[in-house]
């Protein structure tokens, strides 16, 4: 299920939890949202979507409409 990024935004960045929530909804391993979470904040805080891709378990950013 792809997450509105302005939801995630509204979270702390130093809040580990969010990690944890993104995962559980992905299913990817909280490490990979973490380390794939800092290309997301660098987009701001637009409302396009985090989703897991299908060739591989890094996340990755798409637009609203790629899927």
């Amino acid at each position: 299920t792809p997450i509105k990024r302005a939801w995630i935004w509204h979270y702390q960045r130093d809040d580990r939890k969010i990690f944890i929530k993104i995962g559980n909804i992905l299913n990817l391993n909280p490490s990979v949202v973490s380390r794939n979470f800092n290309k997301l904040e660098r987009q701001g805080s637009d409302p396009d979507f985090y989703a897991k891709t299908s060739i591989s378990e890094r996340p990755r950013l798409i637009t609203p409409h790629a899927e």
